[in-house]
């Protein structure tokens, strides 16, 4: 209830920005109505409809923006501010923010939606947050594919071999591989 009634609204019109790449990140949003466009280089990479949230990476990452937003269509998002968290959760708001969105990883998976948010709280010092540039080597051929649960918190991950995306943004990569218990390498 007091992260509810501490939720900022705001409006935006089709076509007004919401914030631009390098910006300070201070708050993270939530799109309620609308649409909105994640651009890179003035190239849509992403569209949030109701219930997404964007701006967290750079909150947690103490990182500037990294895409510009624009109000696709009129729109309403929420946010809330980096200092809410620091002041009605503390010095540990970055874990709990850590634990929330691998807790929503896990239930919007097809495989592991049945965990539940007790567990994650347990084990979810146990990942570990890396930063990958484009184009960049996460796992090398021969690499074993059932020995770590990977969440992708941002972007997605492709697979050159075959030209396609095996995960994206708020997914677990070879979910299904892990779920049946699959042996094998990538």
């Amino acid at each position: 209830s007091i992260l509810a009634n501490n939720l900022m609204i705001h409006i935006y019109k089709a076509g007004e920005v919401i914030f631009n790449e390098g910006q300070e990140a201070g708050s993270m949003y939530i799109v309620k109505k609308g649409e909105v466009n994640c651009l890179k280089n003035n190239k849509v990479v992403r569209v949030l409809t109701r219930g997404d949230n964007f701006g967290q990476k750079a909150i947690l990452l103490e990182s500037k923006r990294s895409l510009d937003v624009v109000a696709k269509t009129d729109c309403e998002l929420t946010s809330i501010s980096v200092e809410f968290f620091r002041t009605q959760i503390g010095d540990n708001y970055k874990r709990v923010l850590y634990e929330s969105f691998i807790d929503m990883i896990f239930k919007q998976s097809k495989y592991f939606n049945f965990v539940c948010t007790k567990l994650v709280n347990k084990i979810a010092y146990l990942f570990e947050v890396k930063d990958f540039a484009k184009n960049e080597v996460i796992f090398k051929k021969g690499s074993p594919i059932t020995g770590k649960i990977c969440l992708v918190l941002e972007g997605n991950i492709y697979d050159k071999r075959i030209n396609q995306i095996k995960a994206s943004r708020n997914s677990i990569l070879f979910e299904q591989e892990l779920y049946e218990g699959k042996e094998g390498a990538i």
